[in-house]
């Protein structure tokens, strides 16, 4: 880890300590001539004020707390322009505007704004633009219906000078209709598919309430009106039930997608507040007899309510009734309809509100969205019926808004409705982090089972709630259609891939089950041989060349049967069919069933179904999703793919090419691209290495003090919430790194420091009950202590001048958690020290003094040579003779080596002097002497002979090891002065 890289980054952050940039928060929108916007958005480095440890400790806490105190996990839903005009509309009704951070509603309504085309566009205005026809259409936001909220929600906010209105009149009037007159959901052209060029009333409604904002008055613009007033009228239903439909086509369900050929109350609130726009002449055009008859038939007089529609309602158990009511008595005061208690009926809605102060959707149903509370609002408006209001209730209803609020705006479901991935992932963290008996686990086995619907299986929704959610015909059916559970769409503009029911939220549940201890449980009130088949059957198996690609996948579910076969691929994505496997896998281990691929599927199949979508190039491999091109996608699918193919013990894929993929795909500023390419390693064992710093640091840039989750990118525009699962699986399971940092050589008797850095790919430190040692045999056990900068600092360490301490001292970095070793890291380096021996010699009468002053220089000082030994290999005309070991005087800071030798024969001596040095186990070679001695002859006094000078000569030697068998001898030049005597005769 390239630590210097890291402290600058850390004092970078310093500095911008403090500033939360929201996503998507521009300043300084100035109106320019062109219709643009001049957004100026500045780049800033994000921080957090807490390691990355705290922050998911703190996190951890967080829900715990939040749990035990509400009884859900707060989910964070996308937020729409719908639901933002929504809430205003309510805030203002109820005089409460003040409530709300204007100047952060309006940054987030312009970040829609798109300044190349001109108009505002969210993710649901981008789903309409994908919408597949044959799978379901999406109402209420179309292109236009989103444009005509942003400006509606402006114009509440009283900055209509951000926009252009001509730029925007022009383009609410390029969406009316040439030929059938009222407007679509996007500008008109005649390649447009069928349904995108049917034109309906909740159109037609926002267009003229957006018109009658920016449009001083209506002339020029006559012909429109009365055609559009002809248009209406063709809607009208006759007899009994003459209310009016939302489009001219019986087919085409543009409002309520189980009410396509009835006329309802609200397409009949859109048709008749349109015509109020254009006066008393345009309202009494209809057959006003024959509606206050239709109005009549929807009135309930028993009970005081209005029925949504005549027949589908009330097979529905009262279906909206609540918010049919409101919109039936503003139509009554408009009509002047007289046959209801209207006392009774606003007491009917006033004893109506739910816990939270809003309004369900019906008297029956536990179900609530944003649209109730409005629909009901706006019409108690304009009725004048929000005098009856206390202004605690008002403040109630204003409080009751702050569930729909969202990181970027409101969005049309409550935050106290989970996804099943939320909940299951934040199960996933607790058992990670051993905190699942923290919670009430028989509240939550019993509120998830409650939510799940049985026919002849049971069927597990996508979305959970604590107090559950009341299931009506077997179907959960939000009016919002909310994206993060309905995005059936062509996949041209919208990739993501969610569903209401599906295997994903199967095994999501039932492994929720398994983590808190109730799968055993589950299984005495479900079928799960059942289960098992219908996932089996869920495979798709149609073996025509024309659907190849996804012969061998799974289904999202198994009614999925029912559906014509192109029905079934549009549906079929990777993704589902890897939850299908792993909801297989996950029974049949609970089963004890055995062999995987034994249980009744068609595993070749399915093993083909990933071969065929595995792209493979000279030097990379990855899956290709079915649906997108991104390259985390692709990271996912490959995952996903290795995954399936590992738990059906049949993985041959060259691994290599995957490692090559990711490394050259790896994105630090994508958390999905990270943890995907994290787990691939993971699972293959790839050993990629990972940038910690680039990794640690985007934990901080992506990290939302403010909603305490997680961006997807740095951009800062979509918070994930899966994305903490992601990072507290990476921070338990990508390992620990450990990065010490010692001297490569340090002397004996000196000292050292030794600095050690923890990490793996989330976290730079590992909180306050890790304890880090520096364990040696050598030097024993020494504990390091912990610095500010996430680093372990012992200094000072001294090493003892024993042979045991060289060459090479090692030992271990051992990490604990409180007593427990998690990490164990070997470390050594060398050791050296100076050997230093001056070798001499001396002439005696008959004999030779030879003399070796030897001394150690450590790291503490000069010593002699301990319990160490000098010799002398003694060699006579070539030939060697004998081995005598030197005697020894130890001073204070050197050690004397003596030997005097006198030969008993005359010859040339050669004297290979070495040294015992007790830190090596091999000798020392010293040096040489020379010596030629004539023995004297028998009766001769005074034989002549040779002899050497008694000036001393000297052979200094000074070795410094470094290591073993390292070292550098450097001798000191030498030399011999002799005198030559010519032997008396």
């Amino acid at each position: 880890m390239d630590y210097k890289k890291y402290l600058v980054v850390i004092v970078i952050f310093s500095t911008f300590l403090g500033i939360i940039i929201s996503m998507s928060m521009r300043t300084d929108f100035n109106y320019l001539r062109e219709s643009s916007f001049s957004i100026e958005q500045t780049e800033i480095p994000y921080t957090s004020s807490s390691s990355n440890y705290q922050l998911v400790e703190d996190i951890i806490n967080n829900k715990l707390e939040e749990f035990a105190t509400k009884g859900y996990f707060s989910q964070i839903y996308e937020a729409s322009l719908q639901s933002i005009y929504f809430s205003l509309e309510i805030v203002d009704s109820l005089n409460t505007l003040y409530t709300i951070n204007e100047s952060i509603i309006i940054n987030s309504i312009m970040s829609y704004y798109s300044q190349e085309e001109h108009y505002f566009i969210d993710r649901y205005a981008l789903r309409y633009l994908d919408t597949d026809f044959s799978e379901i259409y999406y109402p209420l936001n179309t292109l236009l219906e989103v444009n005509c909220y942003a400006i509606l929600a402006l114009n509440i906010l009283n900055r209509l000078d951000l926009i252009n209105p001509v730029d925007f009149i022009s383009f609410i009037w390029s969406c009316y209709h040439p030929l059938s007159s009222g407007f679509i959901g996007q500008p008109y052209s005649a390649g447009l598919e069928t349904e995108f060029k049917i034109a309906t009333m909740d159109n037609t409604y926002y267009a003229i309430q957006t018109l009658n904002i920016l449009l001083s008055d209506w002339y020029g613009y006559q012909t429109e009106v009365d055609e559009i007033i002809i248009f209406i009228n063709s809607l009208q239903e006759t007899g009994k039930y003459s209310g009016f439909k939302n489009d001219v086509d019986d087919s085409f369900p543009s409002i309520e997608h189980y009410s396509q050929t009835e006329p309802t109350l609200f397409s009949s609130y859109y048709c008749v507040k349109t015509l109020q726009v254009f006066g008393e002449g345009a309202l009494t055009s209809i057959r006003v007899n024959d509606f206050i008859e239709y109005l009549d038939e929807l009135y309930n007089e028993d009970d005081y309510y209005f029925d949504f529609t005549p027949n589908f309602a009330r097979r529905l158990g009262n279906y909206t009734n609540l918010a049919a009511t409101a919109v039936g008595l503003e139509l009554s005061e408009i009509y002047e309809y007289t046959n209801i208690s209207r006392d009774l009926i606003i007491n009917f809605i006033f004893n109506n509100r739910n816990n939270g102060g809003g309004w369900n959707s019906s008297t029956d149903s536990t179900y609530y969205e944003l649209i109730d509370t409005f629909q009901i609002i706006r019409s108690l408006r304009n009725s004048g019926e929000l005098s009856q209001l206390t202004s605690e209730e008002k403040d109630e209803i204003t409080q009751y808004l702050e569930l729909y609020s969202t990181f970027n705006g409101y969005a049309p479901l409550s935050n106290e409705y989970m996804s099943a991935t939320l909940f299951h992932d934040t199960i996933s963290i607790l058992a990670l982090y051993n905190h699942i008996l923290d919670l009430n686990l028989e509240h939550i086995y019993s509120s998830i089972k409650n939510s799940i619907y049985y026919n002849d299986y049971p069927v597990f929704y996508s979305i959970i709630k604590m107090d559950y959610i009341e299931i009506a015909e077997g179907k959960i059916t939000f009016r919002s259609k909310p994206i993060e559970y309905y995005s059936q769409t062509q996949f041209n503009l919208i990739d993501e891939v969610n569903s209401l029911v599906s295997w994903k939220s199967a095994f999501q549940i039932l492994d929720t089950f398994q983590k808190i201890y109730k799968l055993e449980d589950y299984e005495t009130e479900s079928d799960f041989p059942t289960l098992i088949s219908k996932i089996i059957n869920s495979q798709f198996l149609n073996t025509s060349s024309q659907y190849s690609e996804y012969f061998g996948g799974f289904l999202p579910r198994f009614y999925y049967n029912s559906y014509s076969t192109d029905r079934q691929v549009k549906r079929m994505t990777f993704e589902y069919s890897y939850y299908a496997l792993k909801t297989l896998e996950l029974l049949n281990f609970y089963l004890e069933l055995g062999d995987l691929c034994n249980i009744g599927f068609d595993d070749v199949a399915f093993k083909t179904h990933i071969t065929r979508h595995i792209v493979e190039t000279s030097t990379e491999l990855y899956f290709d999703p079915i649906h997108s091109d991104s390259i985390s996608k692709r990271l996912q699918n490959t995952y996903y793919a290795a995954y399936c193919l590992m738990a059906l013990n049949d993985y041959s894929l060259p691994s290599e090419k995957i490692r090559n993929f990711i490394i050259n795909h790896l994105d630090y500023s994508d958390i999905k691209n990270l943890y995907f390419s994290f787990k691939i390693s993971e699972l293959l064992d790839l050993d990629i290495d990972f940038d910690l710093t680039e990794s640690q640091a985007l934990v901080q840039e992506l990290y939302s003090e403010e909603y305490n989750e997680f961006y997807l990118t740095t951009e800062r525009e979509y918070i994930n919430q899966e994305i903490f699962f992601w990072i507290c699986d990476m921070a338990k399971n990508s390992g620990m790194h450990i990065e010490a940092t010692m001297p490569s050589i340090v002397m004996l008797g000196g000292t050292f420091d030794i600095a050690v850095q923890l990490g793996n790919l989330i976290l730079p430190d590992f909180g306050p009950y890790t304890s880090v040692r520096f364990e040696s045999d050598q030097l024993g056990s020494l504990l390091l202590e912990p610095l500010d900068n996430d680093t372990y600092y012992k200094a000072g360490i001294f090493i003892p001048m024993v042979p045991t301490n060289y060459p090479t001292i090692r030992g271990n970095i051992t990490v604990h958690e409180g007593s427990t070793l998690k990490k164990t890291f070997p470390v050594s380096f060398e050791t050296t020290y100076e050997l230093s021996s001056i070798l001499t010699e001396k002439q005696l009468s008959n004999g030779i003094r030879i003399m070796i002053n030897s001394s150690y220089t450590f790291g503490s000082g000069v010593e002699p040579l301990y319990d160490s030994e000098a010799y002398a290999d003694i060699n006579r005309n070539g030939n060697k003779i004998n081995t005598i070991y030197f005697s020894s005087v130890d001073h204070s800071t050197f050690t004397l080596f003596t030997l005097d030798y006198y030969p008993n024969q005359g010859g040339n001596y050669v004297f290979y002097v070495s040294l015992q040095d007790s830190f090596k186990e091999q000798p020392i070679y010293i040096g040489e002497i020379s010596y030629s001695y004539l023995a004297p002859i028998p009766g001769e006094s005074n034989p002549s002979q040779i002899y050497e000078s008694e000036i001393l000569t000297s052979i200094p030697l000074i070795i410094g090891f470094i290591g073993a068998p390292l070292g550098v001898v450097t001798y000191a030049s030498r030399g011999k002065i002799r005198n030559l005597l010519k032997k008396k005769k």
